[in-house]
């Protein structure tokens, strides 16, 4: 598959709806849907969206592109860092 093939194909399709949340997100303040940014601990930029899942293995957000709409961005627990952030006001 082609970059741009996996662009269209994430652009036309739907993303599910994760399972699983672990109590260490509430341990920190992290509810489901809260807006946060999710980063590399030594290194890299930030990505931002809505949190999903929390478990002991994976954080999932989803994030949204103008080039393929919504999608779930899965990140391993170890070696990210999560912290919640304000939405800013439309």
């Amino acid at each position: 598959m082609t970059p741009d093939e996996a662009i269209e194909v994430a652009h036309v399709n739907q993303p599910n709806e994760p399972d699983g949340w672990s109590s260490e997100a509430q341990d920190v303040g992290i509810r489901r849907g809260n807006s946060v940014s999710v980063t590399p601990d030594d290194y890299g930029n930030p990505v931002h969206g809505n949190i999903l899942a929390w478990t002991a293995d994976e954080i999932v957000i989803q994030h949204e592109d103008p080039s393929v709409g919504k999608v779930n961005l899965h990140f391993p627990r170890v070696g990210f860092d999560v912290a919640s952030v304000e939405k800013e006001a439309a």
